[in-house]
């Protein structure tokens, strides 16, 4: 079997294009001569039995006509033809560099690809990409909502400074009120200790105006008894000497005369001392029940005499 294929490579491009066997025998057989006349405007075509793939290199510039002849029991024969003559004004172009090999004198044509191939390599690509698209939406609806919920989250923490900050703020103003307060008080502290010791002292001058009191009644008492034996003595001398003016009896001048003078002496003295006492006992009386207010101020009573031993005291 003899198949024959024809390459034609314009100067946009490579394309490959089917032509009936019968064409080929109405070739001229000047193709072989023409090789070696045209440099850098030549095509060569490599065939292979395993592949059906022809892989074709050609210059950019120049259109060119290539045969294939394959057998299925001979080797592949590589043949040529020369391209149409080019104008003058077309040799002077410069070749453009190949894109994949970066030679001038070839350049890379794309494999041949089954349409149907095609249409189920694309259709599995896109099921691939849907499956994959599929697996990435979950993650991107997790990533949003997360996304919210650091949002809210950032949006609290900047509620939460700025009551930090005006917290803060409040706190230094407390501390600043507090001061002065704290000033107040420890003055008042200080006073108050005084006030203690102070109390202490009314407490002890008091406990000892007690206790002078007490002395000052029992020595009240011990002078109201003398006094009352010492009335009673001068009583009975007074009834005495009243009887004997009576009797008239004369009085003695030597014992009865000066005892008399002396009882009438110390009678006088003694209704004086007695009179002072009266009075002492008196304002004792008087006294005595108010040693034991504890209103009075100093725990001392000021309606007391003066006494030998409130001196010592």
């Amino acid at each position: 079997m003899l198949n024959r294929t024809g390459v034609s490579g314009p100067a946009s491009g490579t394309s490959v294009s089917l032509q009936n066997p019968r064409l080929e025998d109405k070739q001229p057989k000047r193709r072989h001569s023409s090789m070696a006349g045209e440099k850098n405007k030549r095509v060569k075509i490599v065939a292979l039995e395993s592949s059906p793939i022809v892989v074709v290199t050609s210059p950019l510039l120049e259109p060119v006509i290539d045969t294939v002849m394959i057998d299925d029991d001979e080797e592949a024969t590589t043949a040529t033809s020369s391209p149409p003559v080019a104008p003058d004004h077309e040799e002077s172009v410069p070749f453009r560099l190949s894109l994949v090999h970066g030679n001038l004198e070839q350049s890379y044509a794309a494999p041949y690809e089954d349409p149907q191939r095609k249409r189920n390599r694309l259709i599995r690509e896109k099921e691939e990409i849907s499956s994959a698209r599929d697996r990435f939406l979950p993650k991107r609806e997790q990533s949003v909502a997360r996304l919210s919920e650091l949002e809210t989250k950032s949006t609290e923490a900047i509620v939460l400074e700025a009551c930090l900050q005006q917290s803060e703020q409040e706190v230094e103003t407390l501390s600043q009120q507090i001061y002065p307060l704290k000033v107040a008080l420890n003055s008042k502290t200080e006073e108050l200790a005084a006030a203690g010791a102070k109390h202490t002292q009314l407490e002890e001058k008091y406990r000892k105006a007690i206790e002078h009191n007490k002395i000052f009644g029992s020595i009240v008492c011990d002078l109201d008894v003398s006094l009352r034996s010492v009335r009673s003595t001068q009583e009975s001398l007074s009834a005495e000497l009243e009887l004997a003016a009576k009797n008239g009896l004369p009085a003695e001048p030597d014992a009865s005369g000066s005892s008399g003078s002396s009882s009438e002496t110390s009678g006088t003295e003694e209704e004086a001392e007695d009179e002072d006492v009266e009075g002492q006992t008196g304002e004792g009386q008087n006294i005595e029940p108010s040693a034991d207010l504890s209103t009075s101020p100093g725990g001392t009573n000021t309606s007391l005499p003066p006494g030998p031993r409130d001196a010592a005291v």
